[in-house]
């Protein structure tokens, strides 16, 4: 009995410990949750700056991709803003952009763009031996295989975030008159007044800033010296076939005729076929025989919408065009076409061997601003071009412009090769 009086007794004061240990423990996790509880905004702010962060670095690569879709003159972009190989901007778009209508706390965009030679871009850019592009062999400056590298940064806030994209452009030509055929008959040019230009041209007849191509581009080497025997006879007819390479004021004038080496994937005959197929069964308007003095718009008027027009005329036939007339868009040719009068053409023009040679003529004074194609199915006939008189087939990018909104596949822009997050 006393020993159980005496250990209840020496239990006695043991209920304060435990209450203040208890206390303590609890006040020490009530701490632990009011810190982690204002840990959470902090981490919300956090994440939230990331993710505008990433969105203002898409919005610098969308900038920067209008910019890229619009200026086909890429090495002038690699130079930077004030177009100078060698100085510390070179390849830069924008720095510290804000976003449209927004001041720079809702996020800020730099971005710049580079030549992909450097070491491993080819595994980025899928460019090379195998690859649906030719390797680059430029330097920092000097884009040969129409691919450079743009890096867009997004910051806000101190946060930032970086997303770099291969872009390549949308279809385009190389020249003025490109011609894939392993066979071109020696072409007419007849006086000295026509012009072939792969120099951009406005619609408005002033110069463009999409940059000098070559006036007449080959797919085979060997043909080559045969549109030049064409310009032989009369040195000034050299100077009328001006653009990348050739020397119009020269003593004699060199003619801008190349070889275009590799054949762009949208040009070759596979690309050509499936894409004349294509715009054969998609005609807005098609014309077969005679003569034709209206427009080709899709409204009938000089200053209508482009539409695709097909002209298919019989083995032996031509069609011509002549007038005043406008027309916009795609002109697809099966057959002989002839260009006469003032008629003025504004967009591409595809020229598709229909079991025969193609044969397109420009003359008169006779306009084509854009670009025109030549290739037939048969590789064992040739194709045969002719301009004479004031007759005029300049490379125009706004031309082009209405063209590409009819080709298929989204080829209207620039494509994104590729793209990652830094």
């Amino acid at each position: 009995m006393d020993r159980w009086v005496n250990s209840v007794r020496n239990r006695k004061g043991v209920a304060l410990p435990l209450a203040l240990f208890a206390l303590v423990m609890l006040s020490g996790l009530l701490l632990a949750f009011l810190s982690m509880a204002g840990m959470e905004p902090t981490i919300a702010a956090n994440l939230t700056d990331v993710t505008r962060a990433r969105y203002a670095a898409d919005a610098g690569l969308e900038w920067a991709f209008d910019q890229l879709a619009t200026n086909t003159n890429w090495n002038q972009t690699l130079r930077g803003p004030d177009n100078t190989a060698g100085t510390a901007d070179d390849g830069r778009l924008a720095s510290g952009a804000t976003l449209p209508g927004l001041t720079a706390a809702f996020g800020t965009y730099s971005v710049t763009v580079r030549n992909d030679n450097q070491a491993g871009d080819t595994a980025l850019t899928g460019c090379g031996p195998s690859g649906s592009c030719p390797a680059e062999t430029g330097n920092n400056v000097t884009d040969n295989n129409q691919v450079v590298i743009v890096t867009s940064t997004g910051t806000v806030r101190g946060v930032s975030r970086t997303i770099q994209a291969v872009i390549r452009p949308g279809w385009d030509l190389p020249s003025g008159l490109f011609v894939n055929n392993p066979r071109v008959d020696e072409p007419d040019f007849s006086g000295t007044t026509f012009l072939v230009s792969g120099n951009d041209t406005n619609l408005n007849g002033t110069a463009g800033s999409c940059g000098p191509k070559y006036g007449i581009g080959l797919s085979h080497a060997s043909e080559v010296e045969e549109v030049i025997d064409g310009l032989r006879p009369s040195p000034e007819r050299r100077g009328r076939v001006q653009g990348l390479g050739g020397n119009p004021s020269a003593s004699p004038p060199v003619a801008s005729v190349s070889q275009i080496n590799p054949i762009p994937p949208d040009l070759t005959r596979e690309s050509l076929q499936a894409l004349g197929a294509n715009l054969f069964s998609r005609a807005d308007q098609t014309l077969t025989s005679g003569t034709y003095t209206g427009n080709l718009t899709k409204d009938g008027t000089p200053t209508g919408p482009p539409q695709i027009t097909v002209i298919h005329v019989a083995s032996g036939g031509r069609l011509t065009l002549a007038g005043s007339g406008v027309g916009r868009g795609i002109l697809v040719v099966r057959g002989k076409l002839v260009l006469d009068g003032s008629f003025r053409f504004e967009g591409l023009i595809l020229s598709w061997g229909n079991g025969e040679e193609p044969e397109v003529t420009i003359k008169g004074n006779a306009k084509v601003l854009g670009g025109m194609v030549m290739f037939n199915d048969d590789v064992s006939k040739g194709s045969d071009f002719h301009a004479s008189a004031n007759g005029q087939l300049l490379r125009s990018c706004q031309g082009l412009a209405y063209a590409r909104g009819f080709l298929p596949g989204g080829n209207a822009r620039a494509t994104l090769r590729s793209w990652r997050e830094l």
